[in-house]
């Protein structure tokens, strides 16, 4: 396994993603949702490989059970940490409305990557400039969300800089199979920028990507004194 640390990796935000589900059984049904439709992102591999990097994985595949393991650990991960010491939010999770408005971000995110990649930029500037245009839209849908948006961005960049860090501590080897030619050379606790900024934008947009699926609503705190004074 010491030869494959992306693999590591990824069981890794899977057992962390799994202790999370156990430590809070309140979520357990989005966060497992919020996994779930998570990982079709992982197709995002074909533009990334071997532009912006070249992982060794269990395969020889271009989509490979890693991407997959990591789409649904990221995406579980981040609704918790969207939502953990949040109950006053109203979510609808039937299958008919998940699946309806899950097809309706697809019809918003999909042009839109294929838009940003015909700009003259690198793949990962031409996500994050995607995953903004998705984000931004959004939020004029979900205004409420910008304080868990912002929550889940900083939190979700730092735990997976930090587990990067790790992993790249531990298998020095690791970092030669990012495409160094196209990144921008700087490093961040020993790990390439683009990967932490991919976190906080990931972070924060995908908070509004499940609000908007699980049609979330704040629920109106009611004050024990209403109608006493």
């Amino acid at each position: 396994m010491t030869e494959y640390p992306y693999m590591i990796a990824c069981l890794l935000l899977l057992a962390v993603s799994c202790g999370l589900w156990w430590l809070y059984p309140q979520h357990r049904k989005p966060m497992c949702i919020s996994g779930l439709l998570s990982m079709p992102s992982s197709m995002t591999t074909f533009f990334f490989v071997p532009e912006y990097w070249r992982p060794v994985r269990l395969f020889s595949l271009t989509l490979g059970v890693e991407d997959i393991l990591f789409s649904f650990a990221t995406g579980a991960i981040a609704w918790v940490v969207a939502l953990y010491g949040k109950d006053r939010i109203k979510l609808v999770l039937s299958p008919a409305t998940v699946l309806k408005r899950y097809c309706r971000i697809l019809f918003l995110g999909i042009p839109v990557l294929l838009m940003m990649r015909q700009v003259p930029l690198n793949v990962m500037t031409q996500a994050f400039l995607g995953i903004c245009v998705v984000g931004v839209i959004l939020h004029f849908n979900r205004r409420f969300v910008l304080p868990y948006a912002v929550k889940t961005a900083v939190v979700f960049c730092a735990f997976h800089s930090m587990l990067l860090a790790g992993i790249i501590y531990t298998f020095p080897e690791f970092i030669s199979q990012w495409n160094h030619t196209d990144l921008s050379g700087i490093l961040i606790i020993g790990i390439p920028v683009e990967e932490s900024l991919w976190a906080l934008f990931y972070g924060g947009c995908w908070t509004y990507v499940m609000m908007f699926i699980f049609s979330a609503e704040p629920e109106p705190v009611t004050s024990p004194y209403r109608g006493r004074l």
